[in-house]
């Protein structure tokens, strides 16, 4: 396993070795704040649609894009910006802020020390 930085964002690898001379597994976790926020917002938008019994291909056809393209944003491949955000709020008749997950609403700021408070 291996931990580096690039581009401000941390990156974890682990390599597994099979029998043979063959490299059966490369997994790089991507641990930079955006990508978990965008990841913990598709968790929201895909928690509202069970509340509101709506499906995958319902959404998407709501808003005008194929189902792939909502899979892609749903599973966390690619992050979903704030427009996106808000058509989907609206497709979904919900607020842009209820598909925000809890932590994105609290405040961080820095004391004097430069230590972070809530």
């Amino acid at each position: 396993m291996r931990l580096s930085s690039r581009g401000g964002r941390t990156w974890i690898g682990v390599d597994g070795i099979g029998s043979g001379h063959n490299t059966v597994l490369m997994a790089v976790i991507r641990t930079d704040r955006a990508a978990s926020l965008s990841a913990d917002t598709a968790a929201e938008i895909r928690a509202w649609m069970g509340r509101l019994s709506v499906r995958q291909s319902e959404l998407a056809r709501r808003l005008g894009e194929t189902d792939q393209w909502l899979s892609m944003r749903l599973r966390g491949n690619t992050p979903i910006d704030l427009d996106e955000l808000s058509r989907i709020a609206d497709a979904l008749g919900v607020l842009v802020k209820d598909l925000l997950p809890s932590r994105a609403m609290s405040r961080v700021t820095p004391d004097a020390s430069g230590d972070t408070v809530r």
